[in-house]
């Protein structure tokens, strides 16, 4: 079953109704604490912002978005978020209007397309933190991992992708950088 929908979330990428853009971060390197106030979920959704914000970025034209996220628990609403992401926009780049029209969140149990994203998501977390090479690593997720990996044509989901404009996009944020 999650081999097919893996084919079917890669038609839809491929016909271009969907585009896929992961960003990793790797918890180890965050520092809550110097850059979010100690507020880790503020650090979450400052994350999130650099995530949505790539599409302003990458799409330019008269583009609106509307982004439905998994639904959690935080003071940090979707609206301000929305808010935030427009003011970025008419900063760097003014459009003459707001180009994300809805950020929001939905219960994953909701929406068929938030669930194949998670398990799009899963499989690249899952070669990432290199559960795959444990022991009694779960058969099936390794299948998984191993059929998205071949539909997005990469030889491994744990390594940033070179962004093409295909709609498929690994990223990972590099915080040791400076």
């Amino acid at each position: 079953m999650y081999q097919a929908l893996v084919t079917a979330y890669f038609q839809m990428l491929e016909a271009g109704f969907l585009h896929y853009y992961c960003l990793v971060v790797d918890n180890q390197e965050v520092d809550h604490k110097k850059y979010s106030g100690g507020d880790r979920d503020l650090g979450f959704t400052k994350f999130m912002f650099t995530l949505l914000y790539k599409f302003a970025r990458v799409y330019k034209s008269q583009i609106l978005f509307y982004a439905f996220l998994d639904d959690r628990t935080t003071k940090h609403t979707p609206d301000g978020l929305k808010r935030t992401l427009n003011a970025r926009v008419r900063r760097d780049a003014p459009r003459g209007y707001n180009p994300y029209r809805l950020v929001t969140f939905v219960k994953s149990e909701k929406s068929r397309l938030i669930q194949a994203t998670d398990v799009i998501t899963g499989a690249i977390a899952y070669e990432t933190n290199a559960h795959h090479l444990a022991t009694g690593a779960a058969r099936h997720k390794i299948e998984t991992m191993r059929h998205v990996a071949r539909c997005a044509g990469v030889p491994s989901l744990a390594l940033p992708t070179r962004y093409d404009g295909e709609g498929f996009d690994i990223w990972h944020l590099d915080l040791k950088r400076r």
